[in-house]
């Protein structure tokens, strides 16, 4: 008798993130920094960093984000919870959830509270390189719903918060009603993609919300350690084709030319 052949596990990589270049701030909005910044020097300047969180399908363009304060941060399991049941292109939660051993570390009871879902989480070392590939690249692609974000006008972080949360989840299900047949990754893997697709949804049978099961800290900044210098900071403001650009920037104080940048979201 031939061999049953068995299915490949469904995987998500799941990742935290603090945002490195888009930081908000009561008087201005969203402001936009040049260059790499600590988080000490964002408060000095009374700006709020903002929490990335993301899943992602390994080795294809499919993915989805969720954002918060970073004075305010979300369970994990919320975020899961949201993502397996609303985001379409993720096919409903995964065999395996591929996280960070730092976050594994900040989290110790996601596993077991997963498991009980059918959900196993393993905790990736930094040969790991889809998923450390996938935070990466977030940091690109949050980074456009922001650049967005930067042209209106929000009252509070959490009008920010929220606008951010709706586009990139209608960005998702655009992609998703178009078969994420966008970008040249999509081009190549188009049979890939096609096969994900086609998986029936696992639907989490039951609720994975609750209160927070997470401690945020400097494993969300892997950037700061390579600031090498400290410099007196300020938000200043320039137009460019996006129009009004607000940001932390050093060019004034130390005579940096910024003329020949055209566009830095």
């Amino acid at each position: 008798m031939d061999d049953i052949k068995q299915p490949i596990p469904r995987v998500h990589n799941f990742y935290v993130i603090v945002c490195k270049s888009h930081f908000y701030s009561e008087e201005h909005g969203l402001v936009y920094s040049f260059d790499p910044v600590r988080l000490k020097e964002v408060k000095e300047c009374d700006l709020e960093p903002i929490i990335v969180y993301g899943l992602t399908v390994p080795k294809l363009p499919i993915s989805w984000f969720t954002f918060s304060p970073l004075a305010q941060p979300v369970p994990l399991k919320d975020v899961l919870h949201e993502g397996w049941h609303l985001a379409e292109g993720l096919r409903g939660h995964p065999d395996i959830l591929r996280i960070t051993s730092q976050m594994a570390e900040a989290a110790p009871f996601l596993a077991k509270d997963l498991a009980k879902f059918g959900v196993t989480v393993e905790a990736a070392d930094k040969k790991e390189k889809s998923l450390y590939g996938s935070m990466a690249g977030a940091y690109g692609l949050s980074s456009r719903f922001l650049s967005r974000a930067a042209r209106q006008e929000f009252a509070s972080i959490d009008y920010l918060i929220s606008y951010l949360r709706e586009k990139a989840m209608s960005d998702h299900l655009e992609k998703f009603d178009n078969k994420f047949k966008s970008g040249r990754d999509a081009t190549l893997k188009k049979a890939d993609i096609a096969e994900w697709l086609s998986l029936p949804y696992q639907k989490i049978d039951g609720s994975l919300i609750g209160p927070l099961d997470w401690k945020p800290a400097s494993w969300m900044t892997p950037w700061e350690a390579k600031v090498e210098n400290t410099f007196p900071r300020a938000v200043s403001s320039e137009s460019h084709h996006h129009g009004k650009h607000l940001y932390i920037d050093i060019a004034k104080t130390y005579g940096i030319d910024r003329s020949n940048i055209i566009n830095y979201d």
